[in-house]
């Protein structure tokens, strides 16, 4: 079986503060192999992401993140990636169209959104514990 190559847009979360060009193509060739950037994304006020296009081998799991250790940065950092306009998807095997059955009991539709964090929840005191 030969190895299918996809281009895919991705964004990668939990970035460093200062977005470039070579950390886009360091990040790309980490998950495959670097097409380019959306130039947009390498302005501070556009997100705290970057939108890179890669192209990956698609009979591999997908990565859903990884941890990095720039050569720049002293610490390693754990990069959250997303995929845009991503194809079939098994959550079991997490590869893109395996011919399982698409109707698995898992998946997104699981996951809720969280509430929003009002200034007043710091205010709150828990009654269910017992003292003075």
């Amino acid at each position: 079986m030969t190895n299918w190559k996809g281009r895919f847009a991705i964004s990668t979360y939990k970035l460093p503060l200062s977005k470039f060009e070579t950390l886009a193509r360091f990040i790309g060739n980490l998950i495959g192999t670097f097409f380019d950037v959306h130039e947009d994304s390498l302005s501070e006020g556009w997100g705290p992401f970057l939108r890179i296009r890669v192209a990956i081998d698609v009979s591999k799991p997908l990565l859903r993140g990884q941890l990095v250790t720039f050569p720049w940065i002293a610490d390693e950092l754990w990069l959250e990636y997303r995929y845009e306009r991503l194809l079939d998807f098994c959550y079991d095997c997490e590869k893109i169209d395996d011919g399982k059955d698409p109707n698995l009991t898992y998946g997104p539709w699981m996951k809720g959104s969280a509430l929003p964090n009002s200034g007043y929840n710091q205010y709150m005191q828990d009654f269910s514990k017992a003292g003075p």
